[in-house]
Order: structure tokens, then sequence, then C-alpha cells
């Protein structure tokens, strides 16, 4: 893989950490490391720490989710659009790694559910219906296990979002293999209320209800929903990219 910075520090640890050249004696330093990384938002380098102690502590849920959010946030802090995608499909396929691991835990479903949800919001045709379908089917397994789990509500309303802005002829497709009610933009707002519900000051749900009015056409409603998120209080990582993306949607710095 050609890529520069961040891309090749994370690939190489990676690499190092598969070959098991890093010892447990290691351990103690490795963990004040990684957390100072991801701290500093220096994501990327988190990452390829998170993979080596994965290596020495296979059995932590903990390590693997720590290791999903860090490609996701090393995918989103990337300008380029072609190298964000590939740090997306990192964090998706740790993601699955993680589900197949601990399928009693409601967190490896729903962050199957995110890391596919993301890439429907970037990829196109087929491969947008095939990732949206995968974090509709992820959030409700998620939901099954633990039904007051808000951020599976959110991206359970992203993957009917996205299913419901295909182009006309990959829509038309879908609905011929879709069992039941094919997804709409008004299920995918009322996914959105269900999270609110159980957390009602979420950047991330409200930014992602701001997003769903904009793509149904209603963009007047779309930006009071942008400015709510921006008006509540960031708690996460993910709560701050929501207020980005929200500042951008209304052009403010």
């Amino acid at each position: 893989m050609r890529a520069t910075g961040g891309l090749r520090v994370g690939h190489l640890a990676l690499v190092m950490a598969t070959a098991g050249v890093v010892w447990a004696g290691d351990a103690a330093a490795l963990r004040q490391r990684v957390e100072e990384s991801f701290e500093q938002t220096r994501y990327s380098e988190a990452a390829s720490h998170y993979a080596a102690l994965l290596r020495l502590e296979p059995d932590r849920p903990d390590l693997y989710s720590r290791l999903v959010w860090s490609l996701f946030h090393a995918g989103e802090a990337e300008p380029d659009a072609a190298k964000a995608l590939l740090w997306f499909r990192q964090a998706a396929a740790k993601a699955l790694d993680m589900e197949q691991r601990f399928p009693a835990l409601a967190e490896s479903h729903f962050l199957v559910a995110f890391t596919h949800g993301t890439l429907a919001m970037r990829e196109r045709g087929l491969r947008r219906l095939e990732d949206a379908r995968k974090a509709e089917q992820s959030a409700r397994r998620a939901l099954i296990l633990d039904p007051e789990y808000a951020p599976a509500y959110v991206v359970l309303g992203i993957g009917y979002r996205e299913m419901a802005r295909l182009p006309a002829a990959v829509r038309w497709m879908a609905r011929r293999l879709w069992e039941g009610n094919y997804p709409t933009f008004e299920k995918a707002e009322q996914a959105f209320r269900e999270a609110l519900k159980r957390e009602l000051h979420s950047p991330f749900a409200l930014e992602q209800m701001g997003e769903t009015l904009e793509a149904a056409g209603r963009p007047i409603e779309a930006r009071l929903w942008y400015q709510r998120a921006l008006d509540a209080t960031a708690q996460t990582p993910l709560d701050q990219d929501a207020q980005r993306r929200a500042r951008r949607a209304l052009g403010v710095k």
C-alpha cells in the first residue's frame, strides 16, 4: 500500500505487531504511549500501538474498540478522500474481527454498523447498498442485545438514509431483494428520534438528523438541527467530528 506520513507509520507497526516483535515486557510502556497518542489526537500512531497491544492481549474487547476508533478518527482527519477511505475500510475490517471474537457484546455489533455506515456515506452504487445493509443489520443486532443503546439507533438511521438516497436504478433493484418495507427518509428520522429519546443532547444524533433532513429536501429544518448539534456539549471525539460537519454545513468556522 502506497501512502505517506501516518499511513506508512501505521502500516509498519501493524506488520511489526503481526510478526510478534513487541514483547510482553514492553506492554506497560506501550499502554502509556497509546493513551497519550489517542488523547493528543495522534490517531494513526494510536492505531499502531493498539494493534501491537492486541498482539499481546488478544482477549480484550476494549483494545479492539480503541483500535477501531483510532482508525476511524485517522480517516476523519485525513484530507485526501481516497486515503481516508483506506482508513475507514481498515476500521470496518477490525470491527468485523471484534464482532467475530466478542459476539455477545452490543458494542461489537455497533462498531460493525458504525464503520459500514461510514463507508456507505462515501461509497457509490452497489457498494453503498451493501455497506448500508450491513450497517442496518448490525445495528439491529446491537439493539437486540441492548435496546437502550442510543448510538445504535443513530447508525440504524444512517443505514436507512443511505439506502433511501441510492440512485433510482440501484434503489429499484434493492427493493426487489428487500424483505419488508424498504427504508425511507421517514424511517431514518424515526430512528434518530429514538436515539434522542435516550440521549437528548447528543451532537452525533443531532447532526445526523440534520444530514437526513437535508438529503430529504428539507434544508431549513436541517439547519436548525445542525445548530442544535453545535449548541450541545461534545463528550467524545465522535461528537467533535459531528460538530465539525455541522459547522461545514452551516458555513461557519
